[in-house]
């Protein structure tokens, strides 16, 4: 017999179910095999432990109309209008969020969500700042008119190349800039990777 075939007899022996022969057979295997033996030990400990717990003397019986009586209670909140419905109120709102907060949990994770929003905050700022897509090169204000040496000059197609000037200012002459009075103030824009 192997060792499984022995466990069905270690079985029968903690119900007293075997026959004298089979106890023989079970006490001799037994004492050559370190492995069944340790099986039966931890069996007969888990059986006293079990009876252990029954002589533990229970409560009291409740009496045949407990379930009914409980059931009764449960549907008389249901239909009751004085049982406290959860809703939202503003006041317990506000004390919750402006007192202290009683978690240390809760004040880790808002410490988090703050510093979350400040870096974020900062960083959208310096790429606003150092990606912006034109840069300012210069202002234009002739709040002075000058007299004209010889013929008007245009602008260079150099510089009409580099510059976007709103309106029709690039295309314009100065003496048509000296000479308009609402065209005294004009902001000239080139784009951030041609000023190098």
């Amino acid at each position: 017999m192997n060792c499984i075939e022995y466990q069905e007899l270690i079985s029968g022996y903690l119900d007293d179910g075997l026959s004298k022969k089979e106890l023989k057979v079970l006490l001799f295997h037994l004492e050559g095999c370190q492995c069944c033996k340790k099986n039966l030990t931890d069996l007969i400990l888990q059986k006293e432990k079990l009876l252990s717990l029954q002589a533990i003397p229970s409560g009291p019986i409740p009496d045949l109309n407990f379930a009914q009586r409980i059931i009764e209670k449960i549907t008389q909140e249901d239909h009751d209008p004085t049982t406290k419905k959860y809703s939202f109120n503003l006041s317990q709102f506000i004390n919750w969020l402006f007192f202290p907060i009683k978690n240390p949990f809760y004040a880790v994770v808002f410490s988090f969500l703050i510093l979350i929003g400040v870096l974020t905050g900062v960083f959208l700022e310096n790429f606003h700042t150092h990606h912006e897509p034109k840069k300012l090169l210069s202002v234009y204000e002739l709040q002075v008119k000058k007299p004209l040496q010889g013929a008007a000059q245009l602008a260079s197609l150099e510089d009409e190349k580099k510059a976007i000037v709103f309106h029709h200012v690039a295309s314009s002459s100065i003496e048509t800039l000296a000479n308009e009075p609402c065209l005294l103030k004009y902001t000239a824009y080139t784009a951030s990777t041609d000023h190098q």
